[in-house]
């Protein structure tokens, strides 16, 4: 139903051409080939083969179009049914549904939103003192004897080093100041054999430092701390402690496209060589990877004069929510159709503006359709 003037009974009510007004049963098929698909502004695939059988009985419709869509896109089916009406006095009216189905329907893949990660909540640099250190005495130094092996040696009141019994100096344990001392925990000093290391230990005082610790923590590693450590640490800002930034919701679309449901509404009027037409769609468009359906609506006023004919379509009439997804938008389409030798023939040129695709697009069309 998407070339133009595709079936004859269903286009009877858009252009005022006259339908039967006996209940006769009317089987007609057609086939066509259109050199770019455009559908209501929107570009829908290049070189697109298409068919469709229609039945007509009296007011009531009933027809299948199909469309080879191009790039491994699939098939396009429609399915249409309805009820159509023609007065003596030229007016027209028709209401009916239409179902738009694709082969390539995937539902895509979906990637949900996530939230900021965060490696700490807690963090900060502090100064503490550090306890329980115990560094040598003034008096005391380090002599080379028995083959190198350092050795603790105290001073004699003259200042002599004493390196009888001398115990083996710890050297892991070797200050930062490398002044020749040595710094034990106080669990180290303790650790100490009090016969073999008696004059190390009698030589070693008991002293506070400092110490500069900076430690990151999460929350639940800080609710972990006692008070006194919780004090010394603050709240970091959002911004020093993300990690990983927070992502939106995406969808990578691998379908053609989803399920189109819509009413169809329309009225029209002819004389002569001249005709004019309203219509009206309504529907609600499935969406990939199973976000919530969206609804839309279209209205298109098309006039036609021996053959040539300009559409002027808007969508948003009334389902025009931006952030429901409801789309918006408008196009102009000019055209001109004839009939050669039972031949269809049509031209076609559509401006689309920026909501739809921001595209003019040049297309045209044969179509043949005969009784079965």
């Amino acid at each position: 139903m998407k070339n133009w003037k595709l079936i004859a009974v269903f286009a009877a009510t858009l252009t005022g051409a006259a339908m039967p007004a006996h209940a006769e049963l009317d089987l007609s098929a057609n086939f066509g080939i259109m050199s770019d698909y455009i559908y209501r502004g929107f570009h829908q695939s290049d070189g697109v083969a298409n068919g469709g059988i229609d039945l007509a009985t009296g007011p009531f419709y009933l027809g299948t179009w199909i469309a080879d869509l191009d790039s491994g896109n699939g098939i396009e089916i429609d399915v249409y049914g309805g009820l159509a009406f023609e007065f003596e006095n030229g007016f027209s009216m028709y209401v009916g549904y239409t179902a738009y189905r694709y082969t390539e329907d995937d539902d895509g893949v979906y990637t949900p939103a996530t939230e900021a990660v965060y490696s700490s909540a807690y963090s900060k640099s502090i100064t503490r003192d550090k306890t329980g250190i115990r560094r040598m005495t003034s008096g005391n130094s380090i002599v080379d004897v028995e083959g190198g092996v350092y050795k603790w040696a105290p001073k004699d009141t003259e200042g002599n080093l004493i390196t009888e019994n001398a115990p083996e100096a710890p050297g892991d344990n070797l200050n930062a100041a490398n002044d020749g001392t040595y710094v034990f925990t106080d669990e180290a000093f303790e650790a100490l054999d009090d016969s073999t290391d008696a004059l190390t230990k009698a030589n070693y005082e008991r002293v506070t430092e400092t110490e500069t610790v900076s430690n990151r923590y999460t929350p639940t590693e800080y609710e972990a701390l006692d008070a006194d450590e919780k004090t010394a640490y603050s709240k970091m800002k959002d911004s020093e402690k993300i990690e990983t930034e927070a992502t939106a919701a995406s969808c990578v679309e691998t379908g053609f496209d989803k399920d189109y449901d819509e009413i169809n509404i329309g009225v029209g009027y002819a004389k002569d060589d001249f005709s004019v037409s309203l219509d009206y769609a309504i529907g609600e468009h499935e969406n990939f990877c199973g976000a919530a359906d969206n609804d839309y609506d279209i209205a298109m006023l098309t006039l036609d004069y021996k053959g040539a004919y300009v559409t002027f379509g808007t969508y948003g009439v009334s389902e025009d929510d931006e952030d429901k997804g409801e789309p918006a938008g408008d196009y102009v389409e000019v055209g001109y159709a004839t009939t050669v030798n039972d031949i269809d023939f049509a031209v076609y040129l559509v401006d689309s503006d920026e909501d739809i695709n921001d595209e003019t697009r040049l297309g045209m069309s044969v179509s043949y359709g005969f009784g079965l």
